[in-house]
This record gives C-alpha cells, structure tokens and sequence, in this order.
C-alpha cells in the first residue's frame, strides 16, 4: 500500500510540474529560474497533500470487511468503484465461491449471485481497468485493477 501511495503523489506532482511549465511557458513566456523552482516546491506540496488524502481513502476501504457463509470461501478481494453513468461509488469487491459481493463505503450491500457474463475493457480506449459483470439482465461495471484475473475468476460462478 505504502508504495501505490507513493507513486500516486510522485504522478501527481510530476503531473502538476508539467502542467504549471507548460501553461505559464506557453502564456506568459519565458520562464525565470524562480519561477521554476516555485512550481517545483508548488507541485511537491500538491503531490505530499495528494498522497496523503489517498492513504486516508485507502485505509479507509481496507476496514470495509465481509464474513462469507460458512459453506463459502473468499477466492478474491479488492478495492473497486461502481460506475454507474456518472455516478459512482467506491467500496470493496469479493468473490466467493458462490457470490459476488460489492460493499461500498456508503449505501447497500449489493449481491450478484446468477452472474451469466464477465469481461474487461479499457477505459476511455486506454487502459484495462473495468469488469463487466452481466447478471439476469442487468449490467454491473466495476473499475478495479486486473480486470482480467477477475474475469477468470468469475468462471466458478457462471
């Protein structure tokens, strides 16, 4: 856990660095070596802040838990989102021998049991990050990583 938070705030501050060099670059010229390094200490802080609201959220997912029945064993686990349109909730996904089990943060417990298809795609066309889970009619999609070892999972219910 400790290195996804790292590199999520060394993305980010990476991210904010080029962004700030670009926009003021392209409008307002050229830069002074002050300038540079204000927006090298600017996106330090931005990535350190980031990372720390990202470690909060994460801790907080990790503390979601789900007791299987007796007769089920828990094959897989991990943070996910439902996205449903725009909307979307963040949780935890698992998956039972018998079940598949989302718990968000806020909100009910959802239960698929009579799952008929899974697959992953791309989001926006690029990367591999959502399931698509099919079950009696209607469709569940998830944003999780490694979409397709769920995938494969997912065949002892189907």
């Amino acid at each position: 856990m400790k290195r996804k938070v790292v590199l999520y705030g060394l993305f980010m501050a990476v991210f904010i660095f080029l962004f700030m060099l670009l926009f003021f670059g392209l409008t307002e010229g050229p830069l002074e070596t002050t300038d540079i390094v204000r927006f090298a200490l600017g996106a330090v802080l931005t990535g350190v802040f980031s990372s720390l609201i990202f470690s909060y959220q994460l801790k907080k997912l990790n503390k979601i838990q789900f007791l299987p029945n007796k007769d089920e064993k828990i094959l897989l686990y991990d943070v996910a989102n439902l996205v449903a349109g725009k909307d979307s909730s963040r949780g935890r996904l698992f998956l039972t021998n018998k079940r598949l089990v989302y718990k968000p943060l806020k909100g009910d417990v959802m239960i698929l049991a009579a799952i008929t298809d899974a697959r992953s795609k791309k989001a926006f066309g690029l990367i591999k990050n959502r399931l698509i889970v099919i079950s009696d009619s209607d469709e569940y999609e998830f944003a999780l990583e490694k979409p397709d070892e769920w995938v494969d999972s997912l065949a002892v219910l189907m």
